[in-house]
C-alpha cells in the first residue's frame, strides 16, 4: 500500500502505481507467493493525482509530526523554495540542482520534506552511473504560483510561536481534538 500510494503521490496512474506496488511485494522473497499480492484490483477510472495542493498539505501534516524537529525544516524548504522564486524573478532558466544527501544532513530525520519538494515542482533524480548523487533539480517555472502559496505557508507556520507550533503538531493526528478546540474558541 505504501509504495501504492508514493506512485500517486508521484503522479503516477492509478494502474501503474498498483502495479509497482504489487511488484515491489513480489520481489520480497517471503511474500512472493501470488496470495499476497495478486489479489489487489483497481476498480474505477484510472487516474492520475493532480490536485498539488493536497499534496502540499500531506507533505506539511508529515512535517509536523516531528515536533521537535519540524521547525529547523520547515526553515531548510522555505530557503529552497525561496531560491527557486528567485531564480524565476530573475529569469535564470539555466538547471541548478543540491544533492539529495544535503537536503538530509540539513532536515534530519523529518518526513515529508521530498512530497512538499516535488509538489510544487522539484525533480528528484537518482540515475545510478551518472557522475552526479542523487539530486533534487530546481523548478524553472511556477505553474499554477505553488512555489508561492507553500512559500507563504512556511512562513506562515515558521512565525507561530514554538509553544503553538507544538501544539499544532500534536493535535494533527487527533482531528476530532481539534474540532474540540475549535468549537471552544468560536
Amino acid at each position: 500500500m505504501r509504495c501504492l500510494y508514493e506512485g500517486l503521490l508521484r503522479g503516477t496512474k492509478a494502474s501503474g502505481a498498483l502495479t509497482e506496488g504489487m511488484r515491489g511485494v513480489q520481489e520480497i522473497r517471503q511474500f512472493s507467493h501470488p496470495s499476497h499480492w495478486a489479489g489487489f484490483t483497481l476498480i474505477g477510472c484510472d487516474v492520475r493525482l493532480s490536485n498539488k495542493s493536497a499534496m502540499l498539505g500531506n507533505a506539511l501534516g508529515d512535517l509536523l509530526t516531528t515536533p521537535s524537529k519540524c521547525r529547523e525544516a520547515l526553515r531548510v524548504l522555505l530557503h529552497l523554495i525561496e531560491k527557486s522564486l528567485q531564480r524565476i524573478n530573475r529569469g535564470q532558466a539555466n538547471p541548478m540542482y543540491t544533492t539529495q544527501q544535503s537536503i538530509v544532513n540539513k532536515v534530519g530525520p523529518v518526513r515529508g520534506w521530498q512530497e512538499l519538494l516535488k509538489s510544487v515542482g522539484f525533480r528528484f533524480e537518482e540515475e545510478a552511473g551518472s557522475s552526479i548523487p542523487p539530486s533534487v533539480f530546481f523548478p524553472i517555472s511556477d505553474p499554477g504560483d505553488q512555489l508561492l502559496k507553500a512559500s507563504s505557508s512556511l512562513q506562515a507556520l515558521l512565525g507561530l510561536q514554538s509553544n503553538t507550533l507544538s501544539a499544532i503538531c500534536k493535535m494533527l493526528p487527533a482531528p476530532e481534538a481539534a474540532q474540540e478546540v475549535i468549537a471552544m474558541v468560536k
